[in-house]
């Protein structure tokens, strides 16, 4: 795996991990009332699949030119 690749899967990680927390911190706060806060997660939501969707893309369009 070269180290693009590697950095790539890193940021991948990192990103899914960071929303996971925010997230999981939004549901645990005692005052969240889902009725009337603006859901910011949920903005960024669809920007972390499409990140996603491109660097899983990349991943297997350079797999099919370079085979191990």
């Amino acid at each position: 795996m070269k180290s693009a690749d590697k950095q790539q899967w890193i940021f991948l990680i990192f990103i899914w991990c960071t929303f996971l927390l925010w997230e999981f911190q939004l549901q645990t706060l005692p005052s969240f009332d889902q009725n009337y806060e603006v859901r910011y997660d949920l903005m960024v939501l669809p920007v972390l699949l499409l990140i996603t969707g491109y660097i899983l893309y990349s991943q297997v369009k350079t797999n099919r030119k370079n085979p191990r």
